[in-house]
Formats: structure tokens, C-alpha cells, sequence
């Protein structure tokens, strides 16, 4: 009864068989030649119990997934992949350039020189500490290497008085090698009130200066001449002390004073005058009559310009001298008399000293 499917075993191919035997998965193994031929005697000599017995029982597959000898395997496995994950990464291996190609390294951007700063102009300025009415001061300015550095560069100066009230300004010219001076000289007025001046300099340029651009100073008094009693009363006029007095002579009915500074000279004469109103005839007599002897066809008289005073008529004289010019007034004075003032210079031009002597000059009521 069940021959042919035991026959159909023994002679079935190897490993066509796979099945559960008692929690295991087996596979039916194809019998060994020797069993098969014990089984096929026993089975022609009617001995169906012996050929059963020496069936071979299903042998468990020692490497299938389901039996424990798998479950052993599978966790070895996983083991190993876990430990292999948290070990060192291999480093990936380096590309291989391709035959023929070659490789070029582009060098990195050379940076772009940065130019040297070059130094600020010291700058120094030349300005006295104590300045008078006597002698003119001129501002000197140093600056070495601007003249090259900016042509442009322009410089101005200005001169504030103790009380912030602008005085005299001036721009300074290049004179080479790097110094500026001020285009004109400033005066300080014979009544500058005293304290403290200030010289302020400004500089125009790209160019950094270093130096102070702003210098304090203070002023001389002048001393004046005392006239009260030496000239006609009501002649007002002022002469530094500084003047020296070279010719006093006459008395209160004709006289005269001459001070000299320099190459410059102030001159005061005063004379009787006519009854009747001055013209320019009796003017010019008088000033003949001031003219040092022997010299009176050498001075040339020009520009006569008629002034008008309180107490008659005058005139504004340019005289040429020999040496130099002169400006004299002509003045009819009160009681007729005749005052005239002349301020004269060797050079030819009246020094800003003289010209305030000259404006100083009046006559009021005696």
C-alpha cells in the first residue's frame, strides 16, 4: 500500500523533497546507492517491515532560517554588521585622472599692493611774539614738500584783536622750497587796545599738515609827543615818541617840527595867513617857503586838491622831490593862519605808520 510512494522516494531525484518534521524544515535527501539496493532486496524478498526501518529519517537543515542553528547565524550576522558601522569610515580612495589629462593648479590671486601713506607737512609758522605800531610784520609760513605734493594748496591769514574782531587778512604766495608769505604786511594801529591778538592760518589742500595754525601774540603801546604849548592851539596831531625830534624852531607866531623815523619825516609848519579867503596861489608861497634852501626849483608840486574846513579853504599836495615824495596840507586856520603838515619818504611810498600819523592830523576851535 505504500510501495510506490516509497518506491517513488528511493528513486526520486536528490533533494526534490522539502517538509516540517517536528518543528524542524527538512529536506528529503535522495538515499545513499547502498541504501537503495538493501531496500529494494528487502523489498523483493517480502520483507516490507525491514525496507521501512531502514528508511532514512529527514536530517534537519543545519543552515535553514527556521531551525535554531539558523537563528544562530542570523544574529551573528547582524552583529557583525553593527560592529562594522560604528568602526572607522575607510577613506574613499582617490580619483584617478584620466589617460592623458593633465592637471593644472591655478595659483591663488596676488593681492594688490597697498601704496604707502606718505608722512604729513610740518608746518611752522614765523610771526613775532610782540608786535608794535613802529615796524610792519610780515607772516612767514613753512612747508616743506607741499609746493610738490598739492601746487594747489592755497594758505590765508588773519589777525584777530583781544575782543574777536577781525583786524587784517592776507593770502600767503609760494616763495620755494616749500615757504609762503603773506602778500601784504600787517599794521598794528598806534591806539590797539591791549591784550591778547591772535594770528589764525588756514590751509586748503588734500594733504595732511601737522602743526598749530593758530599763534597768540601781544601788542607795544606807543608813547606820544606832548605838543600842548609847542604848536597853535587847536592843532591836534599825533607822533610816536619813537620819532625823533630833528628841528624844533620858531615860536608861537611862526615856527615848525620835523620828527624822522627811518627814511620817512613829519613835518608841522604854521605862518601867518591872509585876510581874505586862501586860494591856491597864496598856498603855494607858503609852501615854498617850507622847502629847505637851494631846493625849491628841484621839488615839483602836482595834484592840488581842494579840501574844505571848518574855518576856511585847503588843499591836498603831492610833491616830487629830489629823493623821494611827499603829501602835504595846506589849511586855513581859525584867526587866519595858515597850518600846513607834510609827511615825506626817501622810497617814495608813505609807510602805513605815517599814512596814521597823516589822518591823525586836525584842527579845532582855539
Amino acid at each position: 500500500m505504500t510501495s510506490i510512494p516509497k518506491i517513488a522516494y528511493v528513486f526520486a531525484p536528490a533533494g526534490a523533497v522539502t517538509r516540517r518534521w517536528r518543528g524542524f524544515t527538512t529536506r528529503t535527501e535522495r538515499a545513499p546507492r547502498w541504501k537503495r539496493d538493501l531496500y529494494f532486496r528487502s523489498l523483493v524478498a517480502g520483507n516490507l517491515p525491514d525496507a521501512v526501518a531502514s528508511e532514512s529519517r529527514p536530517t534537519p537543515n543545519r543552515y535553514a532560517f527556521g531551525g535554531r542553528p539558523g537563528a544562530m547565524c542570523l544574529l551573528l550576522f547582524v552583529l557583525v554588521l553593527l560592529l562594522t558601522g560604528c568602526g572607522a569610515q575607510e577613506a574613499l580612495p582617490t580619483p584617478t585622472p584620466l589617460p592623458g589629462a593633465t592637471a593644472t593648479t591655478t595659483p591663488p590671486p596676488s593681492p594688490t599692493p597697498t601704496p604707502t601713506p606718505l608722512p604729513p607737512v610740518p608746518l611752522t609758522i614765523h610771526w613775532p611774539t610782540l608786535v608794535t605800531a613802529l615796524e610792519d610784520a610780515r607772516v612767514s609760513v613753512d612747508l616743506p614738500g607741499l609746493p610738490a605734493r598739492d601746487p594747489d594748496a592755497g594758505l590765508w591769514v588773519w589777525v584777530t584783536d583781544p575782543q574777536q574782531h577781525l583786524v587784517w587778512t592776507s593770502y600767503l604766495e609760494p616763495e620755494g622750497e616749500g615757504t609762503f608769505v603773506s602778500s601784504e604786511s600787517f599794521h598794528l594801529p598806534m591806539d590797539a587796545p591791549a591784550g591778547e591778538w591772535h594770528l589764525n592760518l588756514r590751509i586748503t589742500s588734500h594733504v595732511p599738515v601737522s602743526g598749530e595754525r593758530s599763534l597768540a601774540f601781544r601788542t607795544e603801546s606807543l608813547p606820544v609827543w606832548d605838543l600842548t604849548g609847542q604848536v597853535p592851539a587847536g592843532v591836534r596831531l599825533t607822533v610816536p615818541q619813537a620819532l625823533a625830534l630833528v628841528q624844533q624852531e620858531g615860536d608861537a607866531v611862526s615856527g615848525s617840527r620835523v620828527w624822522t623815523y627811518g627814511d620817512a619825516a613829519v613835518e608841522l609848519w604854521w605862518l601867518p595867513g591872509p585876510a581874505e579867503e586862501l586860494t591856491w596861489d597864496l598856498a603855494l608861497v607858503a609852501l615854498e617857503a617850507t622847502f629847505p634852501p637851494g631846493e625849491a626849483g628841484s621839488v615839483a608840486v602836482s595834484n592840488a586838491v581842494a579840501t574844505d574846513w571848518p574855518w576856511g579853504a585847503g588843499f591836498l599836495v603831492t610833491e616830487s622831490w629830489p629823493v623821494g615824495a611827499a603829501e602835504t596840507q595846506v589849511v586855513q586856520a581859525a584867526d587866519h593862519w595858515l597850518v600846513l603838515f607834510r609827511v615825506r619818504t626817501a622810497s617814495g611810498s608813505v609807510p602805513p605808520l605815517f599814512e596814521e600819523i597823516l589822518a591823525s592830523f586836525s584842527l579845532t576851535e582855539p
